[in-house]
């Protein structure tokens, strides 16, 4: 099953609205899940803490991830992505 998923990984509330904006635009916004930080990011993808009973049967077709975000574990969750 083809997943029509965006995974943003945002802390500002204006970076993602212009994000989302930009999706919206150019036809590509369906389901969007937001986190705000890499290590949440993680536990998403990988089914961890209160993701643990996601659906996993979708997965992202496309991620965001702000590089700006300075707290530990961003850059594993990069190198993990």
């Amino acid at each position: 099953m083809k997943s029509n998923l965006t995974f943003s990984v945002e802390d500002n509330p204006d970076e993602l609205l212009s994000n989302q904006m930009t999706l919206k635009k150019g036809d590509l916004l369906n389901d969007v899940v937001v986190v705000h930080d890499g290590g949440e990011s993680l536990e998403y993808l990988f089914n961890k803490g209160k993701y643990i009973e996601r659906n996993t049967s979708t997965i992202p077709h496309l991620i965001l991830l702000d590089l700006k975000i300075l707290q530990m574990g961003d850059a594993q969750a990069l190198m993990s992505i």
